[in-house]
């Protein structure tokens, strides 16, 4: 398996990766190009997104050691590093809304789980700190049940229904 993982890496590094942290997010099969997805226009970073899901970049380094991936995974979290609010997630990116103040409840997992990567491999405070935002993130966010709503705002208000079971589920993690 490691070899498509690591040809998607490389297809990912080639064609999404735009530098400075920042990768096109949205790929269209059927019209085999780039696109903007929908209603994006209120995004302050309308041609990207800085992924470091799964810390999948570091991975391959670590399983293939080319050096292009972890500068790739290092320029992605310090990206969120700069750009991290409130505490602990990222309401300037999507699915978040900051118009709104909406903040997706997966956005501090996919983005806050993988700086615990980074702090292993490098053993910058920076990134454990970040980490540990993201986590209290999920404390304030959580309802006293243990819920989680997808309408969760900026100040840890919510809708009154739209339990977020995968948001929840990171929350454990």
């Amino acid at each position: 398996y490691w070899t498509w993982v690591e040809e998607a890496v490389a297809w990912v590094a080639r064609n999404a990766y735009m530098g400075q942290g920042m990768f096109r997010d949205d790929y269209s099969v059927k019209r085999s190009k780039w696109v903007n997805p929908p209603g994006d226009n209120w995004f302050p970073y309308m041609h990207g997104r800085p992924l470091i899901d799964n810390g999948i970049f570091l991975k391959a380094f670590q399983h293939a050691g080319n050096q292009e991936y972890r500068r790739i995974f290092y320029d992605t979290a310090d990206r969120l590093l700069r750009d991290e609010y409130p505490p602990g997630n990222w309401i300037n990116f999507p699915p978040c809304n900051p118009l709104t103040g909406l903040i997706h409840p997966r956005q501090a997992y996919w983005w806050g789980y993988p700086q615990l990567a980074a702090y292993q491999d490098s053993g910058k405070a920076k990134y454990l700190d970040c980490a540990i935002r993201a986590g209290e993130w999920y404390i304030g966010a959580m309802r006293h049940d243990g819920g989680l709503f997808r309408g969760t705002y900026r100040d840890f208000t919510t809708n009154s229904f739209g339990q977020e079971t995968s948001g929840i589920e990171c929350a454990v993690i």
